[in-house]
């Protein structure tokens, strides 16, 4: 693969091809260059530990589409080549070690699935870390980070092991199967809708964490949206359709809550009965009542630990 120049591109923002001889994809990033990927069968198992040379990706281009689409090799070139190595740490936590991204799981990297897989691994870690380091998390929250990111790590080591299966299975069947899935994918859009959310990481939901909030547009708070309530690092509980939180549940949590009151500024069928949520700072819900729900307090003693307990470090904004 490789981020280069081309003075002939295909037309459009992006080209697929699957061949019989293997895969292409051009992917335009502007200003003239395209990330240009071949998974090209004729070279697939040969064994090299050498730089990839622009004279490499030329030729696999030629093989696969017929044009190189008027590569041009620049100073600037970005070339590197990937293999379907695979492993994933058994534990990605042993005392003060702890373990995210690259250093927990590699794969593939069908999809870009890895980049979106680290930064959730270091965004769901940093409060945990924080959190114990400033002396207020229950016990339990540090070690949640592997009961929550291992399964989304093995999660997609799988896919993009299933990924790889379809894209470099040079046999007649590997073939078909491909030509196959192409078809479905072509004329199932809610397929496609599904596996972009797989394969964003935007659909990943945790026992305990729940689902991933959504950047709801608000109404009378301090932000137009949820997201910028989240600028502070803080747990959010956000009271929704006026009703308010009051500060009652604040007090002895201050650094470590904000309340809010607000309403929704958009129509949302699967937020519109929801009245009170608590908001993890990675964005996670920790937990909500809905309309008609029986009125409970939220677990703040739980995620927060016990209210008025003393930190090392103050919470900066």
């Amino acid at each position: 693969m490789g981020d280069v120049e081309l003075t002939d591109p295909p037309q459009g923002r992006a080209l697929t091809l699957n061949l019989p001889g293997g895969s292409m994809y051009v992917l335009a990033l502007g200003g003239g260059r395209y990330r240009l990927v071949t998974v090209d069968h004729a070279i697939l198992y040969d064994r090299t530990d050498g730089p990839v040379t622009a004279e490499e990706l030329r030729a696999s281009a030629q093989r696969l589409a017929g044009t190189d689409y008027g590569l041009r090799e620049t100073p600037d070139a970005w070339l590197s080549r990937v293999s379907n190595a695979t492993s994933q740490a058994s534990a990605y936590r042993a005392g003060r070690v702890l373990l995210a991204g690259d250093a927990a799981h590699i794969h593939y990297p069908a999809g870009g699935q890895g980049l979106n897989l680290g930064l959730q691994d270091a965004t769901n870690l940093a409060w945990k870390l924080a959190a114990t380091i400033r002396g207020w998390a229950p016990g339990w929250l540090l070690d949640s980070y592997q009961d929550e990111r291992h399964p989304v790590g093995l999660e997609v080591v799988e896919d993009a092991l299933a990924q790889c299966a379809l894209l470099a299975n040079t046999s007649m069947e590997g073939v078909a199967l491909r030509d196959r899935f192409s078809r479905l994918l072509a004329t199932h859009p809610s397929l496609n809708r599904e596996l972009a959310v797989r394969l964003s990481g935007l659909g990943v939901c945790y026992p305990d964490g729940g689902r991933r909030v959504p950047d709801l547009a608000l109404r009378g708070a301090p932000a137009v949206s949820v997201f910028g309530l989240l600028a502070g690092a803080r747990f959010v509980l956000l009271g929704l359709g006026g009703e308010r939180g009051g500060e009652q549940p604040a007090a002895g949590y201050s650094g470590r809550l904000d309340v809010v009151t607000a309403a929704l500024a958009e129509d949302r069928e699967d937020w519109a009965d929801v009245r009170a949520v608590l908001i993890r700072p990675d964005g996670y819900v920790a937990w909500s009542r809905a309309e008609g729900d029986p009125a409970a307090e939220p677990p703040l003693a739980r995620w927060l630990g016990p209210a008025g307990a003393k930190t090392r470090f103050a919470a900066s904004a």
